[in-house]
C-alpha cells in the first residue's frame, strides 16, 4: 500500500488538485454573479469539489496500482474515456475503472449539471430576470470610499447622537473630491447593523472594515468621538481595504457646539493624511452649504430622518418642521417633510409647498442629493420627466436606497400611464431593500402588491421583514391587522373584526382596496361598513366599493358608493369607469350619460363615446366623437404647454380606435389605440379613461392572436388601478396560455376564479372562461 501511495505521488496530486478548485471556485462565482443565479449554487459547487477531491485521489491511488492491467489492454489506459465500456460497466452494476480521462469528464458533467439546474431554476421562479427590470446601474469608475459609524465615548447631552450622523456628515463633505465617491450612508448603516449590531461598536478593526469591503469601498474611514468636558476630539483612521494598510490618521479638536466646523476640519485632515493622491489647492469644505449652519435644526433633521425610516410619518414631519423653524433654508429638511406628508395623502397642499422649497434650494445641496430632489419634485407633480430622472439617478448613484425607493414608488403611480410593466416596480423597491432592510417606505407599496395577489406566504414574509424595523408604528399594525383578518387563526381574525366593526375603514394607513375581496372579508366589510354608516360614524365609500368590484359583486359596489357624498360629475365617471369594464345598468348609464353631457370636459365626452360604443349605438358614438374632435382642435390652439397640445387629440385618437374595435374593426382600431396610448405615455396621463383604453386594447391584441403585446398591457395593471387588475388577471391567463406558458397561465386562471367566486351573475360567463382555460391546461398536461 505504501508504495502504491508513493507511486500515486498523492501529495503532488492534492497540490494540483486544490489548485484547480480554486480556479474553478472563482470561475463559478463570475458566472453565478454575472448570470444572477441562486445563492445556493456556491456551496453545492463545494460539495461536487469535496466529492471530487475523494475520486481524483482515488483515480490516483487506482492508476499507481494498475499500470501493467492497463498496459496489457485488460482496462482503459489513465487518460482514456472509452464511453463503450464505461457504459457496458454501468449497465452490469459495476464501478466503472477510474481513469484521469473519466475524472475530468466527470467533474465537467457535474458543474454542467449543476449551472444548468440553476439557470433552470432562475426561468422557473423568475428570480432573476434575463431582463432588467428596471434601469440597471453601471458600477461606478470612482473608486468608493465607507465612513463607518464612530465609536462615541465620555459622551454627555446629545454628542451620543452623532456616532451615526458623523457617516452622514462626513461622507457628504467628501464626496467627488479627488475623484472618490461615497458609498451610501443608509447602505452603511444598514450593513453595520446586520454585520456588527445596531448601537454597537465593533469587536475589531477587521470586523469594521469588512462592512466596508462587502459595500466594495476601496477606502474605509473609522473614527471616535471622544468629549471631556467642554471640548470634543474627533479622531478617523483611514484604511486601504485592497492593500490592508492603514494610509494615515486625522484629528482635531473642538467645542461640542461646533460639531460642523469640527467635520469640516477634519475632512481636510483626512485629505491631508492621504485617502488618495490629490493635485492642486485643497478644497474648502463648508457642510452648512449641504446642510445647515444651526446644530438645533440639524439635531432634528436626524431625528426626523430616523423616524422617517421607521414609516412613523407623524413624528418625522414633527421633528422636520422643528429643523425648518430652526433654519428655513434647509434644503433637505424641506424635502423630506414633502416625503413624510405625502404618504398618509391627506396634506397634498403641504408636500406641494415642501417640495417647491427644496426645489428652490436645491442649488446649494452636492449632486446626488441634487438629483433626488429634482427628480422627487417631478414625480410630486405628475411630470412624465420624472421616470427618467430618477431612473438616471439609479444608474449614476447604485448604491442610492432612497434613488431606488422613490423610483419603485413612481413606478407605482405613473407606470401604468408610461405602459410599464408592475414588475417594474417590484424589481426598483426590492433592489431597495436589498441595500437597506431597515429602510422602512420600500416595504410598503410591496406588501400592499402581495396583498392584493392573494399571496399570503409572501406577504407574512414581508410583514416579518418590516416589523424588525419597528413592529410598534401604526403602518405595521395595520398591516397585522389585515393579515389576521384575511389568513389569521381564529383568535387572531376574531380580534381583527372587532376592530374592522368598530372602526370601519378609517385605517388610513392600510388602504383596503388593496386587499384581496375574500367572500368571507367582503362579507364582513359590508355588514361593518353599513352598521357604522348607520351610526354616523364617516366611511370611505370608495374604498369599500371597489372591494367589493374586485369580487365581480358590481351591484355591491354601486349600492355603497351611491351612500358617499361625492358630485354627480364624480359619480357619473365612476359609474362610466365600471360599465366600461363589467357590463351596463341601462337606467343607471342613462342618468350618468345626461350628466357626462352637461358642460363636457374632453374625458367626459371620451366616457360619452365609450358608453355609446358598448350598447352599440355608434351613431351617437360617432356623434360624440365629432363633438370631442372639434374640442381638442380648440384646446390644441389655445395651448400653452405640449400637454395641453397633445392630451385632447390623443383622448379623442383613443375613442376612435375603442370605436372601432366595438365594430369589430380590429387592425384599425388596435393601431389607432396603440398610437393614442404611447402619445399619452408622452404627457404622463393615467387614469380611469386610460385604463379603459389600455384593457381594451389588451383584448384587441389577443383576438388579433397577439399574445405577447397583449400580456404586456395586462401587465401594467398594479394595486392602485381599482378592480381592472383582477379582471386582467382573466386575459393573462389567456394570452400566457397563447404563448405556451401554461404554469403563469394556470397561475393567473386560479387567481381570477378565486376573486370572483361568488360575483354577480351577468359576470359568470368571464369566471368560466377561466375555468374552461383551466381545464384545457389540464387536457394538455394528460
Amino acid at each position: 500500500m505504501w508504495d502504491r501511495i508513493r507511486n500515486a505521488r498523492l501529495f503532488r496530486v492534492l497540490a494540483v488538485y486544490l489548485g484547480a478548485a480554486w480556479v474553478v471556485l472563482q470561475v463559478t462565482e463570475v458566472i453565478q454573479d454575472g448570470f444572477g443565479l441562486p445563492d445556493w449554487v456556491m456551496p453545492f459547487a463545494l460539495v461536487l469539489l469535496l466529492v471530487g477531491l475523494v475520486v481524483v485521489m482515488g483515480t490516483a491511488l487506482v492508476q499507481a496500482g494498475l499500470a501493467r492491467l492497463a498496459a496489457s489492454g485488460d482496462v482503459p489506459d489513465s487518460w482514456e474515456i472509452d464511453l463503450k465500456d464505461l457504459g457496458r460497466s454501468i449497465s452490469q452494476a459495476r464501478l466503472p475503472h477510474l481513469t484521469w480521462g473519466r475524472a475530468i469528464l466527470g467533474g465537467v458533467m457535474a458543474f454542467s449539471l449543476l449551472f444548468g439546474a440553476a439557470g433552470a431554476y432562475v426561468l422557473v421562479t423568475g428570480e432573476a430576470p434575463s431582463l432588467p427590470l428596471v434601469a440597471e446601474a453601471e458600477a461606478s469608475p470612482l473608486p468608493g470610499f465607507a465612513v463607518l459609524p464612530f465609536r462615541v465615548t465620555g459622551a454627555e447631552g446629545d454628542l451620543g447622537l452623532w456616532r451615526e450622523g458623523m457617516v452622514d456628515l462626513l461622507s457628504t463633505n467628501l464626496e467627488g473630491v479627488a475623484g472618490v465617491r461615497k458609498t451610501d450612508p443608509t447602505a452603511i448603516i444598514s450593513r453595520w447593523r446586520r454585520s456588527i449590531g445596531e448601537g454597537q461598536d465593533a469587536p475589531s478593526s477587521e470586523a469594521a472594515y469588512d462592512v466596508a469591503r462587502d459595500l466594495g469601498a476601496w477606502y474605509a474611514l473609522t473614527g471616535t468621538l471622544v468629549g471631556s468636558g467642554d471640548q470634543v476630539r474627533a479622531s478617523v483612521e483611514v484604511y486601504d481595504t485592497r492593500t490592508d494598510q492603514v494610509l494615515g490618521t486625522a484629528h482635531v479638536d473642538g467645542s461640542p457646539d461646533d460639531v460642523l466646523g469640527i467635520v469640516d476640519r477634519l475632512s481636510l485632515e483626512i485629505l491631508r493624511e492621504g485617502l488618495v493622491p490629490i493635485e492642486g489647492d485643497l478644497p474648502q469644505f463648508d457642510i452648512s452649504r449641504t446642510t445647515t449652519t444651526s446644530l438645533e435644526a440639524l439635531r432634528a433633521y436626524l431625528r426626523g430622518e430616523q423616524l422617517y425610516r421607521r414609516s412613523r410619518w407623524p413624528e418625522a414631519t414633527d421633528a422636520f418642521n422643528e429643523a425648518i423653524a430652526a433654519d428655513s433654508g434647509f434644503a433637505m429638511a424641506w424635502y423630506r417633510r414633502g416625503l413624510a406628508y405625502s404618504w398618509p395623502g391627506e396634506r397634498d397642499d403641504l408636500v406641494d409647498e415642501s417640495v417647491a422649497k427644496a426645489l428652490e434650494l436645491s442649488d446649494r445641496l452636492q449632486e446626488r442629493e441634487r438629483l433626488l430632489v429634482q427628480g422627487y419634485a417631478k414625480f410630486s407633480s405628475g411630470d412624465p420627466e420624472a421616470l427618467d430622472a430618477l431612473e438616471e439617478l439609479t444608474h449614476k448613484y447604485p448604491d442610492d436606497v432612497e434613488g431606488w425607493a422613490i423610483l419603485g414608488d413612481a413606478y407605482v403611480h405613473m407606470g401604468g400611464g408610461a405602459l410599464l410593466s408592475a414588475d417594474r416596480f417590484r424589481s426598483a423597491l426590492r433592489r431597495a431593500i436589498d441595500l437597506d432592510p431597515y429602510f422602512g417606505p420600500a416595504y410598503v407599496h410591496l406588501i400592499e402588491d402581495s396583498f392584493s395577489r392573494w399571496d399570503s406566504v409572501g406577504t407574512r414574509a414581508l410583514i416579518d421583514d418590516f416589523a424588525r424595523i419597528d413592529a410598534d408604528t401604526p403602518v405595521c399594525g395595520d398591516f397585522e391587522w389585515a393579515y389576521a383578518i384575511l389568513w389569521g387563526d381564529p383568535p387572531a381574525r376574531a380580534e381583527a373584526l372587532e376592530i374592522l366593526e368598530r372602526e370601519g375603514t378609517a385605517r388610513p394607513a392600510c388602504s383596503l382596496s388593496g386587499l384581496p375581496a375574500t367572500p368571507q372579508f367582503l362579507a364582513d366589510l359590508t355588514r361593518s361598513f353599513e352598521s357604522l354608516w348607520e351610526r354616523g360614524v364617516p366611511q370611505n365609500a370608495g374604498l369599500a366599493g371597489i372591494t367589493a368590484w374586485k369580487a365581480g359583486r358590481i351591484r355591491d359596489a354601486r349600492r355603497i358608493w351611491d351612500l358617499d357624498d361625492q358630485t354627480p360629475k364624480w359619480k357619473a365617471r365612476g359609474d362610466a369607469y365600471i360599465t366600461a369594464l363589467t357590463y351596463p345598468d341601462p337606467d343607471r348609464n342613462e342618468s350618468s350619460e345626461v350628466v357626462l353631457a352637461d358642460d363636457p370636459s374632453i374625458r367626459d365626452l371620451a366616457w360619452l363615446t365609450i358608453l355609446a360604443a358598448q350598447r352599440g349605438d355608434f351613431n351617437a358614438a360617432e356623434r360624440w366623437l365629432s363633438q370631442g374632435r372639434a374640442a381638442a382642435e380648440t384646446m390644441a390652439a389655445e395651448a400653452e404647454e405640449d400637454w395641453q397640445r397633445i392630451l385632447p387629440g390623443a383622448y379623442n385618437a383613443a375613442a376612435a380606435g375603442y370605436v372601432a374595435i366595438r365594430r369589430g374593426e380590429l387592425d384599425s382600431g388596435a393601431d389607432a389605440l396603440a398610437d393614442a396610448l404611447g402619445r399619452m405615455a408622452e404627457v404622463g396621463v393615467g387614469g380611469w379613461v386610460h385604463q379603459v383604453f389600455r384593457f381594451e386594447h389588451g383584448k384587441a391584441l389577443l383576438a388579433l392572436d397577439r399574445p405577447q403585446e397583449a400580456a404586456g398591457y395586462f401587465s401594467t395593471f398594479n394595486h392602485f388601478d381599482a378592480g381592472v387588475p383582477v379582471q386582467s388577471w382573466l386575459y393573462l391567463g389567456h394570452a400566457y396560455a397563447a404563448i405556451g406558458d401554461g404554469p403563469k397561465a394556470r397561475h393567473h386562471y386560479e387567481l381570477f376564479v378565486k376573486a370572483w367566486s361568488e360575483c354577480d351573475p351577468e359576470l359568470v360567463p368571464l369566471r368560466d372562461e377561466a375555468l374552461a382555460g383551466l381545464e384545457a391546461l389540464s387536457q394538455v398536461a394528460d
